[in-house]
């Protein structure tokens, strides 16, 4: 088996029913197996009349990363790749699976199509990594990745494929098997869990994991906008304080 497309979900709906043609349309039958993960208190029947290699598995603990790590165990293929129902991909991904069969890469980044807002480079930099991620839909991760880097740390909400991507390009010794497929391959909605809700535990370790990670001049600088940033977030809090508190005064009356 080539590829393991994992799709972790609340429930079934018609998002998750186009998401699957958008599957089926693309790519062959043969190249991969589908993994849903549902909570544990949802029906698993689901009714898709396609010839799909089609496995639906109950979340064992809650959580994003759990439902994704459990779907990696559960895996069958070489190669893993994690969408959301509400997104779906592009013709352009069948290009993906032809590079993964012919040069077996580490690791593929690809673009996305933002939320319908354009193009969303998942171009590889170790230097961009630290500052924004590459979205999850842009990236075929080999099976040898959870070798190397273990499953994907479920104590971060939504930004342990960001730390992952941190590693990988700052530690890899595979970095010449890290390849970039220059294609939008895929839609991601913008609208799930992740966009809404800060990942709190992940942002207050990244000096440290940056420290670790990185190097010290990446680590000091980081710091430093860390610190500039805060210093605005301050000034603009106090000057609007001051505004509102202006607004409020009474007026002075004049004779």
């Amino acid at each position: 088996m080539l590829l393991s497309i994992l799709i972790p979900v609340l429930d079934f709906d018609d998002e998750l029913t186009r998401l699957l043609y958008s599957i089926v349309t693309v790519l062959d039958v043969n190249d991969y197996e589908i993994i849903i993960i549902l909570p544990k208190s949802k029906n698993r029947h689901f009714n898709f009349k396609n010839d799909v290699k089609l496995k639906i598995i109950a979340e064992k603990s809650k959580g994003i990363y759990s439902a994704i790590n459990q779907g990696i165990k559960e895996s069958k293929g070489d190669y893993f790749y994690i969408i959301g129902k509400d997104d779906f991909i592009f013709p352009t991904f069948s290009k993906g699976i032809q590079l993964l069969k012919e040069l077996e890469p580490y690791v593929l980044f690809a673009n996305v199509n933002y939320g319908g807002k354009g193009v969303y480079s998942g171009m590889p930099s170790k230097y961009k990594i630290i500052f924004k991620n590459i979205c999850q839909q842009g990236v075929i991760y080999s099976k040898q990745t959870v070798v190397d880097y273990g499953y994907f740390i479920y104590k971060f909400i939504n930004q342990a494929d960001h730390y992952l991507s941190i590693q990988l390009l700052w530690e890899s010794k595979k970095m010449n098997k890290i390849i970039y497929l220059n294609e939008t391959i895929a839609y991601y909605a913008g609208t799930g869990f992740s966009s809404k809700n800060r990942d709190v535990l992940f942002r207050k370790l990244m000096p440290l994991i940056l420290k670790k990670k990185t190097n010290q001049f990446i680590y000091a600088i980081f710091l430093c906008l860390r610190y500039l940033s805060s210093i605005k977030i301050f000034l603009t809090n106090k000057t609007i304080g001051i505004k509102q508190k202006s607004d409020l005064a009474p007026e002075k009356r004049t004779s």
